[in-house]
């Protein structure tokens, strides 16, 4: 077995389907963006800017998103990596957040 093929059994179908629908970036990418937000990170709603910057680096654009602090730009690269197929990698600079990002995936079931 491939590791593709253990990780597709690895993954929930409900999962799977809102990550193939997201990355599609259709007119209901939004939505699926929300259910995987949901369903993978326990959010109950997206704030404003995310779901379109996240449908921006699904279609394939360059993304610079430009917000606060704590006004959840690391959901915005979580669910990207999510609805991608293969490994995501996010560079920050900051050790504590990505250790805190880390725990927090890894509380909320996510490997």
């Amino acid at each position: 077995m491939t590791a593709r093929q253990k990780q597709k059994l690895a993954t929930p179908p409900k999962r799977r389907r809102a990550q193939k629908a997201a990355a599609k970036g259709r007119s209901k990418g939004k939505a699926a963006l929300k259910r995987l937000a949901r369903d993978a990170l326990g959010l109950a709603e997206l704030r404003p800017g995310q779901a379109e910057a996240a449908l921006s680096v699904l279609s394939g654009r360059d993304t610079l998103l430009v917000m606060p602090t704590g006004a959840g730009k690391s959901a915005v690269y979580q669910l990207a990596g999510l609805a991608l197929d293969g490994p995501t990698v996010v560079v920050s600079p900051l050790i504590a957040l990505q250790h805190d990002q880390v725990s927090r995936l890894a509380a909320l079931g996510q490997r």
